[in-house]
């Protein structure tokens, strides 16, 4: 079987353009779907009970992600990025650690949003907010090197 035909710099640079909206994309859906059910249905966790310790441990797990794609995970793709040949950046060594990146900040903020579909509390919100900002901030452009 033969090999598929090499993909040009600009199909590659597309691609991943087109991959990080559609994470985008899929986070803001469901941040938005969980807003529109606790509106409709409310909190899923009755009031009192454990309310507000599912609320600190979504916080806590969504962050923990998001803190581990900028500090951990984001330093490793922009230095692949950099030893990259500059006309030809994203290659298999390079996407990689780029949409890792990508992944765990979208992981952090549905986390959060889990939580605030259960429990209604600002802080998960506030956590999933940073999360999509994060995964806004982590784009392909901005991965890159100058």
């Amino acid at each position: 079987m033969p090999d598929p035909p090499a993909m040009t710099a600009a199909q590659d640079e597309r691609g991943m353009r087109i991959l990080h909206t559609i994470l985008a994309v899929g986070v803001a859906l469901v941040i938005a779907v969980f807003i529109l059910l606790l509106r409709l249905v409310g909190p899923y966790v009755p009031a009192g009970s454990a309310r507000p310790i599912v609320a600190y441990v979504s916080s806590a797990f969504g962050g923990a992600a998001i803190l581990s794609a900028l500090l951990a995970f984001r330093p490793l793709a922009r230095g692949r990025l950099r030893a990259a040949p500059a006309e030809h950046p994203w290659t298999n060594a390079t996407r990689g650690p780029a949409i890792l990146v990508w992944l765990v900040a979208e992981s952090g903020a549905i986390v959060s949003s889990l939580g605030l579909l259960l429990t209604g509390s600002m802080l998960p919100a506030a956590v999933a907010a940073l999360g999509f900002v994060t995964l806004l901030w982590c784009s392909p452009g901005r991965l890159s090197p100058p």
